[in-house]
Order: structure tokens, then C-alpha cells, then sequence
């Protein structure tokens, strides 16, 4: 079994378990990680993630399309800093949304 990544919920750093090497992440990205790890199964619909980043009460969702902006950046940003332990971190489950693939503890 993989070790657990960990989260830094206050300094929005995730540490990856084998090397120990950190990669800080945007406000944007946290909460997407928080939502993917407190989802059964790590696994949400692409509609509720939109509409989790809707940016007041009165703001409309987030976009399809800057979803999938937001989380392609999020795995180059894994990638370009743990290789190949960040790959398929985060999985596209064809027309539902994305789940996700590490095991991450918040902190």
C-alpha cells in the first residue's frame, strides 16, 4: 500500500510521501483536493465542483471548461515536481467528473 500524501491546510503545501518534497498550491487548488478527499469514493461530479467555486452568493458556478483548466494545472503542477508518484493523482471518470487516486491527509 502507497503512503499518504499530507495536506498543510494553513500553508497550502502538499507534501508527497516518498521524497518528502513539497509543492505549494493555489486557494483554488486546495479546495478542490479538500473536496475530492471528503467525496465517498474521492470521486465528484463535475456540476458540484463548479458549483463549490462559485466565488459569493450571488457569483454563478464556475465553468465547465476553467474546471478543467484548474485541475490540468493542478496535475502539471504534481507532475513537474513528483514525476512519476503523481501520475493518474487525479483521474477523469468520463461524463461524471474526477476522482481522486492518492491517499492525502489533511493537516
Amino acid at each position: 500500500m502507497a503512503k499518504a500524501w499530507s495536506l498543510s491546510l494553513r500553508d497550502r503545501m502538499l507534501i508527497s510521501p516518498r521524497s518528502a518534497q513539497a509543492v505549494r498550491l493555489t486557494h483554488r487548488e486546495k479546495k478542490l483536493l479538500i473536496a475530492l478527499i471528503q467525496a465517498k469514493d474521492g470521486t465528484l461530479e463535475s456540476w458540484v465542483l463548479c458549483d463549490l467555486f462559485g466565488n459569493t452568493e450571488n457569483a454563478p458556478p464556475m465553468s465547465k471548461h476553467t474546471l478543467e483548466e484548474l485541475v490540468g494545472r493542478l496535475r502539471k503542477k504534481l507532475k513537474s515536481t513528483h514525476g512519476d508518484i503523481a501520475e493518474g493523482a487525479i483521474k477523469s471518470v468520463w461524463g461524471v467528473g474526477y476522482q481522486l487516486c492518492i491517499t492525502i491527509v489533511l493537516k
